[in-house]
């Protein structure tokens, strides 16, 4: 099978990273986060819009940034860490940025809990 953009992996590279990552000495987030920040381009600048009123039973965090492996990953565990909880979500890619949207349980957090959470999910892309 072909890729339908790029090359494919090279399957013994490939077998070498899985083998190591299965013998945890490879930290799998380590490496998508280090591929992510060498093909971030110029795009615009990753941002959170908030959504007081798009649901009833929650609050719309919206992120708006340039795709890149592995993103959805690392911000679903920052929200995670951060004691979020999501009710749903809806991801959208379009060319080469995402659109994704958290529905976050509860009313609308003070401002702190607003920044809290803005800058973890920022610190994530």
């Amino acid at each position: 099978m072909q890729p339908r953009y790029g090359l494919p992996p090279d399957p013994i590279a490939l077998g070498g990273d899985l083998r190591r990552a299965v013998a945890g000495d490879v930290s799998v987030t380590q490496r998508l986060r280090g591929r992510a920040l060498a093909a971030r381009g110029s795009g615009a600048a990753p941002r959170v819009v908030w959504h007081r009123d798009a649901a009833t039973d929650a609050v719309l965090l919206e992120l708006r940034a340039a795709d890149a492996a592995g993103l959805l990953y690392r911000v679903t565990c920052a929200l995670d860490e951060a004691g979020a909880q999501v009710r749903a979500a809806r991801i959208s890619t379009l060319g080469g940025d995402v659109v994704d949207a958290f529905y976050l349980v509860g009313g609308w957090p003070p401002d702190d809990e607003r920044a809290r959470l803005e800058a973890t999910v920022l610190a994530a892309v």
